[in-house]
């Protein structure tokens, strides 16, 4: 998504152990959590600020 303010480029990503699944991640059984990163870039992604991660469990 763009920032209208900025123009900024917003990025959001999602990360979760290779071996979790959907419905294991939904039920609550994974070995870890679903991760939420942002990022960001200033240059119409030419270069992108480190990944920040947005939600903790």
């Amino acid at each position: 998504m763009v920032d209208r303010n900025t123009g900024d480029v917003r990025l959001l990503m999602t990360w979760n152990y290779g071996h979790d699944d959907i419905g294991t991640i939904n039920a609550g059984t994974s070995k870890d959590t679903r991760r939420v990163y942002l990022t960001s870039s200033a240059d119409d992604g030419k270069t992108w600020i480190r990944l920040k991660r947005s939600l903790r469990p």
